[in-house]
């Protein structure tokens, strides 16, 4: 009976194969709909494995993909199907037909796919890693910003930031220079140089970042 409904599969393996699966591909930057397939399991290399063009059959999965600058988000529409040596083409092999032909071989198809690693859950976390990045990034520039209008509230702030940059433009004057003299006018001024230092190369970054925009 089994060599019966392998001989049936075998049947079935052939005349798909004229009409092979190619996969979806999909844009570069936003694949929404780019499919992938990969070998889940090897099958014996014999002529009960074998489709017209010489090529063995083994046991394979397919899954359409969502990913953003080659990084993989999403897997969905997930099936088994039969992997014929490539990713491009498939043969549209249900889980039930493939059990049968891995049975007739003496294996037992796994109950669940063993997809790539980087398919599965390293691109979910390298693309959460870049939102935490991003928005993290985001929310200490607006911090700093905001840490900078609250300095510029204090006169003594603005004088000094003046006198920094009018210094910034003279020939000769080192980096420096022009940060210990605004620093040394903040403490004279009431404002001990260690408090002083900091804010002041803060509110020259804000400025730098402010001529970049």
């Amino acid at each position: 009976m089994k060599a019966k409904v392998v001989t049936q599969v075998f049947v079935l393996i052939s005349l798909l194969f004229l009409f092979a699966t190619p996969a979806v591909a999909a844009p570069v930057f936003f694949q929404w709909g780019g499919e992938k397939i990969v070998k889940e399991m090897d099958l014996p290399d014999t002529p009960t494995f074998q489709i017209p063009d010489g090529t063995y059959l083994d046991v394979g999965y397919r899954y359409k993909q969502i990913s953003v600058f080659f990084i993989p988000i999403w897997n969905y529409d997930e099936k088994w199907c039969g992997y014929i040596g490539n990713d491009k083409q498939y043969l549209d092999l249900s889980r039930n037909e493939l059990s049968i032909l891995a049975e007739a071989a003496s294996l037992k198809l796994p109950d669940e796919p063993s997809l790539p690693l980087w398919d599965s859950i390293g691109g979910k976390l390298l693309f959460l890693l870049i939102l935490v990045l991003y928005f993290g990034y985001q929310w200490l520039g607006s911090t700093k910003m905001s840490k900078a209008n609250q300095l510029l509230s204090d006169e003594r702030y603005k004088t000094a930031l003046n006198i920094a940059l009018e210094d910034a433009n003279k020939p000769d004057v080192t980096s420096e220079t022009v940060l210990n003299r605004a620093t040394s006018f903040l403490a004279d001024n009431g404002i001990p140089r260690d408090e002083a230092k900091p804010n002041l190369q803060l509110l020259l970054a804000a400025v730098v970042a402010a001529s970049k925009e």
